[in-house]
């Protein structure tokens, strides 16, 4: 409503009824002529006084109300803009760093060629994650990780790439290829990049890397794990071999050696598989607990019979359907190679 109108209504009002009360006296006239009036005591006049007072009050109000809830979806609107428009420039740099992340993934040629029964699945929970897997020929043999790095996110996509360049420099530096030795490399190479080695850095980060030697000229298949286990496959059984409670980079003083180095003799359809913990807590099923190691060995012992490309399809149904109502918790991989 119009302040101006509102005004000059009131203003017609009280100077009608002050022309009508002069001419009665102390008595007013409303609304008729001198010889036929209808009288009202002052109290009346203050009555009616009141409620116009009380109407021009309420539309003043509600035409302030008005202005500033206008002024204030104008601002809430800008600010929406703003954070609408920052936010797809946070999403297109997170997407673009996906790429680059997805650079760090092995050649699927080489992979296809190299282990032509294997599958790698990884499911971030994130645009970009902390897991990846690394396949690599090197001396004759078929180096296989799988690498969880410390959190998720973009924070988790940085140690990726200092993981990534660890394990590339362990395998330049080894002298022999030894899994043992390559973890101890690696996490020389971590603490080095991360600063560690300086004690007023309080950064804790590291990884938990599975890493396996693989010669498929005689079988033979050399593993250590550093927080990530292997499940070994053999005639339809599963079984898994712990690996050692620490991880690579990140301080741990109750470590006093590298994990031990295992020699594992395969046939011909056999396989062996390494997990990130995002699949083994991830929280889902009837009651809302976590799929556990357990519950892993025994599908991939129910599935061994499959192809690998088949397990890798069902492994992620299984998944999908225990995460029903629930989120994901965590980046997700696993790998599986057949002899």
């Amino acid at each position: 409503m119009n302040r101006s109108y509102l005004g000059i209504t009131l203003a017609i009002i009280l100077s009608t009824s002050h022309r009508a009360y002069a001419s009665g006296g102390m008595f007013g006239a409303f609304f008729g002529p001198d010889e036929d009036f209808v009288c009202y005591t002052s109290i009346h006049k203050n009555f009616f006084l009141a409620i116009f007072a009380a109407v021009f009050l309420a539309g003043l109000f509600a035409w302030s109300r008005f202005r500033l809830k206008s002024r204030t979806a104008k601002e809430l609107a800008q600010q929406k803009s703003v954070i609408e428009e920052q936010n797809k420039d946070i999403l297109d740099s997170i997407r673009y760093a996906s790429r680059l992340q997805n650079a760090l993934e092995p050649d699927i040629h080489l992979v296809n060629r190299i282990l032509p029964e294997s599958f790698f699945l990884l499911r971030p929970r994130d645009i970009v994650g902390g897991d990846f897997y690394f396949v690599e020929e090197c001396k004759g043999k078929i180096i296989v990780a799988a690498i969880d790095c410390t959190g998720h996110g973009v924070p988790g996509a940085f140690l990726t790439f200092i993981g990534h360049n660890a394990l590339r420099n362990a395998l330049d530096k080894a002298t022999a290829l030894d899994a043992a030795v390559i973890l101890e490399l690696m996490n020389t190479e971590v603490k080095r990049s991360l600063g560690q080695q300086r004690p007023e850095n309080e950064l804790n980060d590291g990884m938990e890397v599975g890493l396996c030697i693989f010669d498929q000229a005689t079988g033979k298949l050399n593993y250590a794990g550093a927080g990530t286990s292997l499940y070994l496959s053999k005639n339809g059984e599963v079984a898994e071999l712990k690996a050692a409670k620490c991880s690579v980079g990140s301080i741990q003083e109750h470590v006093m050696a590298p994990p031990p180095s295992h020699q594992i003799d395969l046939q011909k359809g056999d396989a062996f598989f390494m997990a990130s913990d995002g699949i083994t807590d991830q929280f889902g099923g009837p009651q809302g607990k976590k799929f556990q190691r357990e519950r892993l060995r025994k599908l991939l012992e129910e599935i061994s019979g499959e192809k690998m490309s088949k397990q890798k399809q069902i492994i992620a149904e299984r998944i999908t359907e225990w995460m029903k109502g629930n989120t994901q918790t965590d980046d997700m991989l696993l790998v599986g190679v057949k002899y």
